[in-house]
Formats: C-alpha cells, structure tokens, sequence
C-alpha cells in the first residue's frame, strides 16, 4: 500500500519538473525570437534634402534610426568638397502606434554644402544601434553647375554707383553699392562688401545698409544701400570693381505666383551676387602753380584761428586753436605752418578731430579737424603772425593757399632777467628760468628798553579759543561731513549724467553687456557683432566672430543659441575684439 502511494507521488514530481522545464525552453525561445525580431525591425536610413543644389546653396543631411536606441554621432563622414555650413546639429524624435504596435525613431541632421558643380557620393554612416554597431545606406549631392542663363528671378543683385568718373589723385568720391533682394526671398545676411584695392584706397562699407523699396523692370525688390568713400593712389585708367559680397537668402523652392505668407517652401542658400564695374579717369595733380610744403591734401577747406590770451608779458605762453573744415582727405592735413617765427620760441602742435570721422552713411565727407600749439614771444610784438594751409581744390582745379589775418596781440616788457632788444639774445633764458627780482630786508636796530608784553591779549586771557573747544570741534566736523556728502551726492549725479549722456555711452553700455557672464550664445554673439560694426573692425579672426553670429542668431540651430556661452570662449572672444580695436 505505502509502495504504491510513494510511486504514485515520484510520478507527480517528474510530471511536474517535465512541464516546468518545457514553459522554461518555450520562454527562453520566446525571448530569443522577440530579441531577433526587433533587431531585424531596427533600421538606419540617410538622406538628403534636397538632393540637387546650386554652388554655395545648402542641404540638410539626416540619419534616422527607427525601432531601435541609437548612439549620438559628433559629425558625419562627408567626402572632400562637402562640408559642414554649420558646425551644430539638430535631432528629433517620434512615435508612432500601428495596430497597437509602438515604433520609435531618432533623427540627427545637419546643415552641408559644397561650392564646386559635380556629384559627390556620401559614404554610409556608422553608428551604434541597440549596442550592435549598424550601418546607413549611401546618398548623393549633386551641385549643379550654374551659368547667367540658369539665373533664378530670385536671385540677388548688386551695382556700385560713383558720382564722378574723371577725379584727381587723392580726391575723395563718394561710392553707393546697392544691393537688391527680391521681396519673396528672406535676406538671412550680407557679408562685408569689397573692392579691388589694386589703384584705389577704399573706405570700408558699414555692415548695415539703408533699406528701401524698389522696382526692377517691374518686379519689387527691396534695396539695401551701403555708402562709402575711394580715393585713387595713382593717374591713369582703371576700372573700380566689380563689388562683391556673400549672401545667405531663403530661396522659394517652387514657382507660386500666389505664395502662401507663412506656409511657403524656401530653403537657404549662399551666394555671390554678379556686380558691375566703372570705368574711370584718375587726373594727375598739376605742377603748374604747386605751393612750396604741398602734402599733396586735396578737397575744399576753410581755415580759421584763435589765440589766448591777448595781452601778456614776454616770455609768457599764447595757446593757438586752428580749426580746418570742409570736404576731402583729412587723413593727408598736417598742422599749418606760423609765417613768421623769428621772434617766436614754437613748440610742437597736437592734432584733435573734432568732427569725428565721415559719415559713410550719409555719404557725406564733410569733417573738422583742430590742431592746437603753444607758442612764446621772446620780445615785445603786436601782433601773433599768420598761418599758411595749402591744398589742391578740384572744383576750381587750381591750387589754395589760406591764411589767417594776424591776431592783434599787446606783450609787455618781461622780467627782470630777459634781454630787450632785437631779439638776438632772446629767449636764451627759458621762462622757467626767470628769477624775481631780490628785494632788501630791513632789521630792526635795538637802541631802547623795551616793554615786555604778554603772548596772548589780555581780553582773550579769560576765554579758550573756540577750536579748544571739543563741541565746537564736533559740531564742525558734522557740519563739514553733511556739506562733503551734498557735494559728492551732487557731483556724483552730474557724472553720472555726464556719462549717459556723452558720446561714448552706447560704446560703453555695448561693452558692458559684452562682459557679462551667463549668457547665451546667441545673444553674446549678437553683441560682438554689433561691436565689430560700431568700431568697423576687421582681420580673419573678426569674420570668425561674425561667422558664430550668424550660426547662433540667422541659422536654424536654436538649441545651441540658448547654451550659456563657455567662460573661456567669451575670454578669447573679447581678448580679438580688444586687439582688432588696437589694430585699427
């Protein structure tokens, strides 16, 4: 009985072990099939849009992974004239349910273009998927190559206007470039402006122009005007030009003679606008009529002069203020001469620009420049001489000499000490070597008794003088405290009124939020550039700083805009600024 029972029970127990084994192989297959399936579910797929572009046009390339978790890739691998148009990357992600099965994808683009025509294969990208390494399939660029006949209406133009074409050496002539973008494309930058400098001294174009609205053979156009000044180095005929400048547009990609205002399909290419040239004549200075000591100044002047004080002994200084204003090259002035100074101990002039530099903007190079001189009579004149200015006038076409009227002037007899006379031996004593004229001093002779009084008065010997006195002391001093703090409190304000109000405010504001720390990107980068602007900088390592504007503030990376600019890149940032503003 207890034999059967103990059999029957070690039949239940290998039953049971049996099932448990058999569901343990059913889930380690399951398991396997499900991890083989998803593997084969995964998949990694390049692509390029659009897949054609135009020289120095863009392109976004993209790798997506679907149904699978995928590693971060810095960069892809691109062929030789490919290259990336923005060092930053862009990623999204999605999900998607059908019937009931969820699929996830992970896409990271960047921003390539490449600037020579031809077809440039893109190798496949390798990258991590589910720990297993995967590849992408191949792409392709292609790069048209693009002639005047293939020009889009789109496209951007450019044309230098001068407003004389016959000049003379050294005559400065306003320049106009003016840049027209069609008005169903988005201007996202204009790059600096230049000319062959071969025979010509350029003016460099500010890097904002005058906006304004136009029509060209009946299409609008918006127009961008840039204004600057040339002068020519040498005579002969040349031709200035052509302009050139690189543009980044948001270009439509189909033809829509009713496009949409927000919903329209662009995409951003880099180009190069065609510019025109002029032909001009560079009229050489004449020798006929040139004054002696010409600089070779030329343009349109007047001259005006003043003189403090007007009386004054021998040997006592005269400050002179000589004013030149009018239109041409300021860079070529030299102080004007004295002419006569024979009489006169001349010291060196200082240069001041008191009307600052041209406004390119406007186009106009009138400007004022002051030149200020110490000088000393060495015996008694009436009169403080003139001085001589010369320059080549090219609206009369002949040269002028201007003279300041002599300034009426009283000295009167100097020290003792200082010779008189012709002036022969003037001056050989310098008026800090002048020496007052010694006086005798009279001694009291003792021939009396006299009588012996007290040091301190007898009505004063009964009551301590008032600064003894500790209240006294302290009173004073509060007194003197209050008045000190008005005074400070007062004259602290006018500073700081002084200095929101003086001409270099906005520099030093601009400045200030340059220099301060935790900002973004984007917004740092836009206040370096708008330094570069205002101080008209240049140098390779500026167009780098403007090249990180434009990335963060007129690219499509907005995420990286927003990271807080890194300590040491805002160092080296303004460690350039401050050496390109030194420079120039």
């Amino acid at each position: 009985m207890m034999s059967s029972s103990f059999l029957s029970k070690s039949s239940m127990t290998r039953r049971l072990l049996i099932r448990l084994a058999m569901v343990a192989v059913g889930v380690l297959l399951m398991l396997a099939t499900s991890g083989e399936t998803q593997a084969q579910r995964s998949s990694v797929n390049a692509q390029i849009s659009p897949q054609k572009i135009r020289p120095g046009g863009f392109a976004v390339f993209s790798v997506t992974v679907d149904g699978g978790v995928a590693s971060e890739m810095e960069r892809p691998t691109l062929p030789e004239g490919v290259e990336l148009a923005n060092p930053g990357k862009s990623t999204s992600s999605g999900t998607t349910i059908i019937n009931g099965r969820v699929s996830r994808s992970y896409t990271q683009s960047w921003q390539i273009t490449a600037e020579k025509p031809g077809t440039y294969a893109i190798p496949p990208q390798t990258l991590e998927v589910n720990g297993a390494v995967a590849s992408s399939n191949a792409t392709e660029l292609m790069v048209s190559e693009k002639n005047d006949a293939e020009l889009s209406q789109y496209d951007p133009l450019l044309s230098i206007e001068l407003e004389k074409r016959e000049f003379y050496v050294g005559e400065l002539v306003p320049i106009t470039a003016n840049l027209y973008v069609h008005r169903q494309t988005i201007l996202r930058r204009v790059g600096l402006i230049e000319l062959p400098k071969d025979n010509f001294a350029i003016q460099r174009f500010p890097l904002q122009g005058e906006e304004g609205v136009t029509h060209v053979a009946g299409v609008p156009y918006r127009v961008l005007t840039f204004k600057s000044t040339v002068s020519a180095l040498k005579p002969g005929k040349f031709k200035l030009g052509p302009a050139s400048s690189e543009v980044i547009v948001e270009m439509p990609t189909q033809e829509n003679p009713f496009p949409h205002p927000i919903f329209s399909q662009s995409e951003p290419q880099k180009l190069r606008p065609p510019s025109n040239d002029i032909e001009v004549n560079v009229l050489a200075l004449p020798e006929e009529g040139r004054p002696k000591g010409f600089t070779g100044v030329v343009g349109d002047f007047e001259m005006n002069m003043n003189a403090e004080p007007a009386s004054l002994s021998v040997g006592e200084p005269i400050a002179v203020e000589i004013t030149i204003n009018g239109t041409g090259n300021f860079d070529s002035i030299v102080a004007p001469t004295l002419t006569e100074s024979g009489a006169w101990k001349v010291y060196p002039s200082k240069r001041f620009n008191m009307g600052g530099t041209p406004d390119v903007m406007t186009g106009s190079s009138t400007n004022q420049v002051g030149f200020s001189q110490v000088i000393i009579p060495q015996k008694q004149v009436t009169e403080v001489p003139s001085y001589e200015f010369s320059f080549f006038s090219p609206t009369k076409k002949e040269y002028v000499t201007l003279r300041t009227s002599p300034l009426p002037l009283e000295v009167r007899p100097g020290l003792m000490g200082v010779p008189q006379g012709d002036g022969s031996t003037a001056g050989s004593t310098a008026p800090s070597e002048i020496q007052p004229e010694k006086v005798p001093q009279a001694t009291l002779r003792m021939t009396d008794i006299l009588s012996v009084s007290s040091e301190s008065p007898v009505w004063l010997a009964a009551k301590p003088f008032p600064w003894r006195d500790p209240r006294f002391l302290t009173g004073s001093a509060v007194a003197g405290g209050v008045l000190a703090l008005l005074l400070l409190a007062k004259g602290g304000a006018v500073l700081v009124q002084r200095s929101r109000n003086a001409a270099d405010a906005p520099a030093r504001l601009l400045w200030k939020q340059l220099k301060a720390r935790q900002q973004p990107m984007g917004q740092f980068y836009h206040h370096a550039a708008r330094w570069i602007e205002m101080k008209h900088l240049q140098g390779s390592e500026v167009d780098e700083v403007l090249a990180k504007d434009h990335q963060f503030n007129y690219s499509r990376d907005h995420d990286a805009a927003a990271v807080v600019v890194p300590e040491d890149e805002r160092a080296k940032v303004l460690r350039v600024l401050r050496e390109a503003e030194g420079a120039a």
